[in-house]
């Protein structure tokens, strides 16, 4: 019976992603093969809620560093959902469309540490855990205990489905690659390859 059909397990992973870089691909990757995920769609923010949009690269240039980073993997998607829908990226709005559009995907916020602790501060989180199962990026055995933590709060709070992975720790940032693009410095490695060139190539960050 179509009923009982098997939904689909698709990830996403939202962010500014100014620029994109392979601790978001690591935290995709990680998702995709430990929570047995169909897909990951990665999905760069309109206008994030906690950022100040005037420093934000335009939406064009950074969907398509995110295409470029995921260029030859089948199993992601960069997504131009919140970018199309041109308003605030609220996650609960976001959660709500996607899955009025696609009833057929069963989704899966993907976030890191911080974002768990502050996500009450959010706009409607008893949406955001009734519409989507989440997982939690952590990065030490340290922060995996406290993240279990604040999921079992959650979980009795608001009836979330919360799992935490354990992502190999990695020290880089956006905000790193970009003073390192505008001090002349190199990023090969912080980026996919394609995302490197892309950026030069464009003048993107550069003084």
């Amino acid at each position: 019976m179509t009923g009982n059909k098997q939904k689909r397990k698709t990830g996403i992973l939202g962010g500014t992603f100014n620029p994109v870089h392979t601790g978001h691909l690591m935290i995709a990757e990680n998702a995709y093969d430990e929570c047995g995920l169909d897909e990951v769609w990665l999905m760069p923010a309109h206008i994030p809620p906690h950022k100040k949009s005037a420093h934000i690269l335009d939406d064009a240039l950074r969907l398509e560093m995110v295409r470029c980073a995921v260029a030859g993997q089948s199993y992601l998607t960069a997504s131009d959902f919140e970018i199309r829908r041109g308003s605030v990226s609220y996650t609960s709005e976001t959660l709500k469309a996607l899955n009025r559009m696609y009833p057929e995907n069963e989704f899966y916020f993907i976030m890191g540490a911080d974002s768990l602790y502050s996500i009450e501060e959010w706009h409607h989180p008893a949406e955001i855990f009734k519409l989507a199962n989440i997982l939690v990026a952590a990065r030490d055995e340290a922060g995996y205990r406290d993240l279990k933590q604040r999921a079992e709060v959650l979980g009795q709070i608001y009836h979330a489905k919360i799992h935490i992975m354990s992502v190999p720790k990695f020290e880089i940032s956006s905000t790193m690659i970009r003073e390192r693009v505008a001090a002349g410095r190199t990023i090969k490695y912080f980026v996919p390859e394609q995302v490197r060139e892309f950026i030069y190539k464009n003048n993107i960050y550069q003084k």
